[in-house]
């Protein structure tokens, strides 16, 4: 519920998203209280059907420090799912079950943006953007296509370990 501390809605709406003229009835908040698979599809369905094919104008996703975004934690099944805008993932770190994007939805949508800040995330960053082996490909690396890239708006803290030439 939007009343618990590992829910993102009320940090988005404090953050600007509540602030903006977007009128009420157009934002869609993840309900996650009841049964999770049911409230999944229920998310992915309002998406097709409002948004249909071309999915969303922007996503904007920040990063963990173990380079999960938005609910896509490293190992979990949700990085598999094809052909879904939505799905349920069972975090196991946090004995917790989320509804996220899928990366069908993220890397189809026209415009992707990460912020990332903070000095916690300096060493993640650099593993995400300069990769050495198949084994660090984290799902914020999966983020982002040929005909997408993703846009990346990182603070200096979090840029201190990026060689810059």
């Amino acid at each position: 519920p939007p009343t618990d501390k590992e829910s993102n809605y009320p940090m988005a709406m404090e953050a600007g998203l509540g602030l903006l003229s977007i009128p009420k009835n157009q934002i869609f908040r993840m309900k996650a209280e009841k049964d999770i698979n049911v409230m999944a599809d229920e998310y992915d369905s309002l998406i097709e059907k409002n948004l249909g094919p071309d999915l969303f104008d922007l996503v904007m996703l920040g990063m963990g420090d173990d380079g999960h975004t938005a609910s896509l934690f490293p190992g979990t099944k949700a990085l598999d799912v094809k052909n879904k805008a939505a799905t349920a993932n069972y975090i196991r770190e946090k004995d917790s079950w989320r509804i996220t994007l899928t990366l069908d939805c993220i890397n189809n949508s026209k415009n992707i943006c990460f912020y990332v800040m903070g000095e916690q995330k300096k060493e993640m960053l650099k593993r995400i953007l300069f990769p050495k082996t198949e084994a660090d490909h984290l799902p914020a690396y999966l983020v982002g296509s040929e005909d997408t890239k993703a846009l990346w708006i990182v603070d200096q803290m979090a840029a201190s370990e990026l060689k810059m030439n």
